[in-house]
C-alpha cells in the first residue's frame, strides 16, 4: 500500500492492510505521525511491515526508472487506485486526475 495520507484517512488505510501486507509511507503529511500501540500490535499479529521514503531525496532517474513497472502493475490490475472512498476506473484516469488537480478530491494508492 502506498500511503501519502495522515490522520483519519491514513488510519482507515492502515486498518485495511492485508496480512503480510506492506505499507510504504511517503510525503510531508506523514513526517510527524507516530505509531500508537494498537498499530504496532496490528503489525506484529498480522505479520505486516512499514517503510518510508522522501521524494526530494531521490534523483529524477531513480523515479523515472520505476514508473514503467508501476504503470505495468496498474494496467494488469495488480495495483488499484482509490480516490476519496471509491475505486478509480483506470481507463478514466485522465478524467479523475483533472478532478484531483482541482484540490477538491484526495487520492491514495492502495
Amino acid at each position: 500500500m502506498l500511503e501519502a495520507n495522515s490522520g483519519e484517512i491514513g488510519d482507515k488505510s492502515f486498518k485495511l492492510m492485508a496480512p503480510f501486507g506492506r505499507s510504504v509511507i511517503y510525503g510531508a503529511k506523514n513526517a510527524h505521525d507516530s505509531f500508537p500501540t494498537e498499530k504496532v500490535r496490528q503489525l506484529i499479529h498480522k505479520n505486516q511491515s512499514v517503510t518510508g521514503f522522501n521524494f526530494p531525496s531521490l534523483q529524477p532517474e531513480q523515479i523515472r526508472e520505476s514508473v514503467p513497472a508501476l504503470l505495468d502493475l496498474i494496467n494488469n490490475g495488480r495495483v488499484k487506485l482509490f480516490a476519496k472512498h471509491f475505486l478509480l476506473d483506470w481507463p478514466m484516469f485522465a478524467e479523475h486526475l483533472k478532478h484531483f488537480q482541482t484540490g477538491k478530491l484526495s487520492a491514495k494508492w492502495c
